[in-house]
Order: C-alpha cells, then sequence, then structure tokens
C-alpha cells in the first residue's frame, strides 16, 4: 500500500448488534471504506479479492486464526481480534492471537462506558496503520 492511501478496513463479526455498532463508531471516527462479512468464508473470499489496510474479526468461535492466515497473504494487512473475554481468559487469549499472528482487543471495552474513547483509539490507530506494514497496535 502506498503511503497516505485511505483506510480500508474489513468488520468481520457474526453478531448484528456488534457489526452495525463498530461499522457505526469507525465511520464517525473518520473511516469511511469498510466492508463488512458475517462468516469466516464470506471474510477469506474479500480479503483475497481486496487490499485491506486492517481486518477487525470478532474471534468467531475460535475461527478467527483463518482469518489471520488469510491475511497474512497480503503484506501489511493487520488483522485485530475483536473477542469477549473473561478477565482471567484475557491475557492468555492475546498470547494464542498474537502467536497466530494478529492483535487482540477485549471487546468488553467496546460495550462499557467509556467506549467512545476505545473508538477513537482504535480509529487513530487504523488511519496511521495506512500505508505502513503491521505493527504493534496502539491503543
Amino acid at each position: 500500500m502506498d503511503q497516505g492511501q485511505p483506510v480500508k478496513i474489513l468488520i468481520v463479526e457474526d453478531q448484528s448488534d456488534w457489526l452495525v455498532k463498530h461499522e457505526r463508531q469507525l465511520r464517525e471516527k473518520g473511516i469511511d471504506d469498510i466492508t463488512t462479512a458475517n462468516s469466516v468464508e464470506q471474510a477469506i473470499r474479500l480479503i483475497q479479492e481486496n487490499d485491506f489496510t486492517a481486518v477487525l474479526a470478532d474471534g468467531l468461535d475460535g475461527l478467527y486464526f483463518k482469518i489471520v492466515e488469510a491475511a497474512q497473504v497480503k503484506q501489511g494487512t493487520r488483522v485485530i481480534v475483536i473477542s469477549a473475554r473473561e478477565p482471567k481468559e484475557e491475557a492468555q487469549f492475546g498470547q494464542e492471537v498474537s502467536s497466530a499472528g494478529g492483535d487482540f482487543i477485549n471487546k468488553d471495552k467496546f460495550g462499557n462506558p467509556g467506549y467512545e474513547t476505545e473508538y477513537k483509539n482504535l480509529a487513530e490507530s487504523l488511519k496511521g496503520q495506512a500505508g505502513r506494514s503491521k505493527e504493534a497496535p496502539v491503543f
């Protein structure tokens, strides 16, 4: 991707209320090029056909790793897994996602008071990602 290229995001979420919320919040934060998918199969096809800056994916019952694998073929496509985890599971799941090549954010951050700040931080991180190779997340 070239420097200065607009942010192009794929949101993969099987729960429609979360899909709508993620998309609405990111659009409000200035990210306009958003594609959505509600299944792993649909997400993989879209990743193969497009050049996304990042893919925001739900844990999808453990199938997120298939999305990470598909995105790794596209150099520079960052995968952020947004999944609800209990505090005692959060660190281990984060390590699993990181080992697979993705980043992890606990979905609970987006459901609690202050979620606007979380979306703002996410949007700024994604805008900074456009045109650069995969880096550690900035939240």
